[in-house]
């Protein structure tokens, strides 16, 4: 199970991520995550460091924290 997250967030990296920035710097000024490290490194982080369950609650957390109007900055995992 851990195999499968880990290459989809690799795919999400290396593919999906990219694009979204390309698409998104079209109508709107995209200067890239608001935290540091990156939700995706975020969420590789927590799952090597708190296990499956509890790094993809983690991961899905800080996920939503950025839909708000919330500052970002320095969160590792």
């Amino acid at each position: 199970m851990k195999t499968i997250v880990y290459i989809m967030i690799q795919i999400y990296r290396g593919i999906i991520s990219p694009f979204l920035h390309v698409i998104g710097s079209q109508f709107i000024a995209v200067s890239g995550c608001r935290y540091y490290p990156s939700c995706s490194e975020y969420a590789s982080g927590a799952i090597k460091r708190h296990g499956i369950k509890k790094g993809v609650l983690r991961s899905f957390k800080r996920l939503m924290s950025c839909w708000g109007r919330h500052p970002g900055g320095y969160d590792p995992a």
